[in-house]
């Protein structure tokens, strides 16, 4: 099943499974490959905090299980061979300008590609440019909406591809303890087995908090009308993450605007969020006021906006988030079709921790700032302000229509 990464094609891709032997698999032929020749290796995921969180010490496990050690040399961040090969480390999303600058690699491998980003595919993918190279993925399906899955299982996978799909049963080492837990779930919970050990998609419900997103994603990008009352709700990031400003019609519950960025400074976030507001009749904004969100909302009033701080605690959220998916459960709130935002608020979860605390939260590697900007412009909205006809009737001179103003649905 493994023995296609020996042989020469642009992409590699391997999906399945927990426990199919995959990341094994590809660090091993990783090694051998840079015994034979000096290769510059890139192993890479979507989110690299420290050196602990790349597939490093995976490299140096299988150097010493194959007692390569008087070949490769280790470094606290870097693994080098005695004939030039070199393997370094780093996330794409974290880094994404060290990816662009990075040049001469022959093989990228990308661990847990199904949280990497459609930007930091086509941030990749041109930079791993020299005559004869090959990008490497490993994943377990979550979505058939990530991007990673879209592009080897979807309708046109590139040219020139090695793609398999793998399982337990291709591990020839699948230890007796993990058998226990995968007949347990396969009797217990169908779904839950199929997604962990076959490498299906992720139909389990019990962590999913949103639902009937794409039945409610009906409503268009609209301009301000004049007298017509607008929200805004505002999740605030600098740098990774990314800031997200969405405009609801009070009237109507339609989302009429949103706009997703990231790597500004702060000048030019006040200035685009004020500008926002400006132009949809000085839409109140709910802004995440917590941590560095604080002296930003104080900026934002003294400009003579008005804004609602919000502060996010782990119960506060809760809330928001509870109220979000009651309004989508109830079809009450209509949300513009944009992918991020699409994508974010399908893979949303509901997680327990180790001391029996729920938290919501997007998966590792993701982001939830679209799922809290819309959130937090819901988080108040009022009944439906559409008039509701009381009375129609006919006389000798026409059609003439009585209706209470005051009456909603």
């Amino acid at each position: 099943m493994f023995s296609p990464l020996f042989q020469k094609a642009r992409y590699k891709a391997y999906y399945g499974g927990r426990a199919s032997g995959k990341s094994h698999s590809f660090a091993t032929a990783l090694i051998v490959q840079g015994t034979q020749k000096p290769l510059r290796i890139f192993c890479g995921r979507e989110i690299q905090k420290s050196i602990k969180d790349s597939v490093k010490r995976l490299i140096d496990d299988k150097i010493d299980q194959y007692k390569l050690r008087r070949f490769y040399t280790s470094t606290e961040t870097e693994v080098r061979g005695k004939n030039g090969t070199l393997f370094i480390f780093s996330g794409l999303k974290s880094n994404p300008e060290n990816i662009k600058s990075m040049e001469a690699v022959n093989i990228a491998w990308i661990e847990e590609s199904h949280t990497v980003g459609q930007k930091s595919l086509d941030i990749l993918i041109p930079t791993i440019r020299e005559p004869e190279s090959e990008i490497w993925f490993t994943w377990n399906p979550d979505l058939d909406s990530d991007a990673v899955d879209k592009m080897f299982r979807g309708e046109n996978p590139p040219q020139n591809s090695i793609v398999k799909q793998v399982s337990w049963r291709d591990n020839p080492y699948f230890p007796d303890v993990l058998y226990q837990e995968m007949e347990r779930d396969k009797d217990t919970n169908l779904p839950k087995y199929e997604h962990i050990w076959e490498g299906g998609y992720d139909l389990t419900l019990e962590t999913r908090v949103l639902r009937r997103i794409k039945e409610n994603a009906t409503a268009v990008a609209a301009g301000p009308e004049l007298g017509k009352q607008y929200v805004m709700g505002v999740d605030l990031a600098r740098s990774v993450d990314w800031t997200v400003i969405v405009v609801f019609d009070v009237a109507t519950h339609k989302m009429v605007h949103i706009d997703r960025f990231n790597q500004l400074d702060w000048n030019l976030q006040k200035a685009r969020i004020e500008a926002t507001s400006r132009r949809y009749n000085n839409a109140m904004m709910r802004i995440d006021a917590t941590g560095v969100g604080d002296p930003i909302c104080e900026d934002l009033e003294r400009m003579g906006l008005n804004v609602e701080p919000f502060i996010f605690t782990n119960a506060s959220k809760k809330n928001l988030i509870d109220n979000l998916a009651l309004h989508l459960e109830q079809d009450d709130i209509k949300i513009i079709q944009h992918p991020d935002l699409i994508h974010e608020l399908t893979i949303f979860r509901c997680e327990r921790t180790v001391s029996g605390k729920t938290r919501y939260e997007a998966p590792e590697g993701q982001n939830d700032d679209c799922v809290c900007a819309i959130a937090l412009a819901i988080w108040d909205l009022q009944p439906k302000q559409e008039r509701v006809y009381d009375d129609v009737r006919v006389d000798g001179e026409g059609i003439e229509v009585e209706f209470d103003p005051h009456s909603y649905f």
